[in-house]
């Protein structure tokens, strides 16, 4: 589809004292493929897309799933975050092309996850959002629990629902027990699925990024909880 698969040297692993040893779940022998495909996709940037994407990527591989990540993005913070991930850590393939190869994602059979992070604004681009929703088991729409995030996400999700996706909302960098994240939930709801639990705003989730790790590979970070919580709905969701 195009893929530019980036250079295959990688740095050295961090200091093993810093990672949370969870070695992969064997897979039983001769396990038959049933490929699933999760879209992250939002009109509005910094929603938490590439994120959520890392991170749902890392947990599927500890799981001993075979994971494929595609960045759409022409930012390429995904692939910068790919490359450096330590050789130590369990695989995550990865692709990255322009959003025109959208419509080659049929030919990557090889994996039982694909996880796909799209740049913002993907809806003024309806050619290549029609052939991610052809193939998408699953759409999360990540957004801040703001007004401006729910007022730039909630056409979007109309949107989606008109042409018959799954999807849900994901609320992402939240503070609990406050009035606004109440009011998102109910705004939110009247409109389409969310995800019962939502991404906290912890600083250990970002900091984790230079590493070209997942929050559940740093000892005693904080947000790990919470995307692990997220993974198991969105596992459900596509019966895995």
């Amino acid at each position: 589809m195009g893929e530019i698969p980036l250079a295959s040297a990688r740095p050295a692993a961090v200091d093993d004292a810093s990672i949370l040893d969870r070695p992969p779940d064997p897979a039983p022998p001769n396990r038959p493929r049933y490929k699933k495909v999760l879209l992250t996709a939002s009109p509005k940037g910094g929603s938490g897309k590439t994120t959520f994407v890392k991170n749902v990527a890392v947990i599927a591989a500890h799981n001993g799933l075979s994971v494929a990540v595609i960045d759409f993005d022409r930012q390429k913070t995904l692939s910068k975050w790919w490359a450096r991930r330590p050789e130590t850590m369990p695989r995550i393939e990865h692709y990255e092309a322009p959003l025109n190869g959208a419509h080659e994602i049929g030919e990557l059979d090889d994996y039982d996850l694909l996880v796909i992070d799209t740049p913002p604004g993907i809806e003024d681009h309806p050619a290549e959002m029609l052939a991610l929703l052809q193939v998408a088991d699953l759409i999360i729409v990540p957004t801040r629990p703001g007004w401006d995030d729910r007022e730039s996400v909630i056409p979007f999700m109309r949107y989606l629902r008109d042409r018959h996706a799954k999807a849900a909302f994901l609320l992402n960098a939240t503070q609990k027990g406050t009035k606004l994240l109440d009011e998102a939930r109910r705004s939110l709801l009247a409109v389409g699925p969310l995800c019962p639990i939502d991404i906290r705003q912890f600083i250990d989730i970002t900091t984790t990024s230079p590493l070209g790790l997942g929050v559940i590979e740093v000892r005693g970070a904080s947000g790990g909880d919470d995307f692990v919580s997220v993974w198991h709905f969105i596992r459900n969701e596509l019966g895995l």
